[in-house]
């Protein structure tokens, strides 16, 4: 389970995560997945695809392999993962990152290009 060292950053990124649900039209993991439960892992599901938030106030975040390969392994194999990385003090049009697999990339690639 996380522990966070300011209770405030905790619920401004408990905030952040319904939020982020909400408008992107999933469901926010209970407890963020912290719960031994391979389905209600990652913060965030939107049909079949399952993610984790990372927040930031600096100018730039590191993606880790590792960071990469947790919620990927969180995910059954008809789930896809992604990291949404929110910049808190970007300009709007900067502020949002979803990050997803080359696979997934190129399957929405060609369905954005068969519209």
């Amino acid at each position: 389970m996380r522990r966070f060292k300011d209770e405030n950053l905790k619920k401004q990124t408990n905030k952040l995560e319904k939020q982020l649900s909400k408008r992107l039209g999933g469901l926010k993991q209970p407890v963020s997945g912290a719960l031994n439960n391979k389905k209600l892992k990652g913060d965030i599901r939107i049909g079949k695809l399952k993610g984790d938030v990372k927040m930031t106030s600096k100018k730039s975040f590191t993606i880790t392999q590792d960071m990469l390969q947790k919620i990927s392994n969180e995910c059954y194999l008809d789930e896809y993962p992604f990291l949404y990385i929110v910049f808190t003090n970007a300009p709007k049009v900067f502020r949002e990152w979803a990050i997803i697999s080359g696979d997934l990339f190129n399957e929405f690639k060609k369905w954005f290009n068969s519209r």
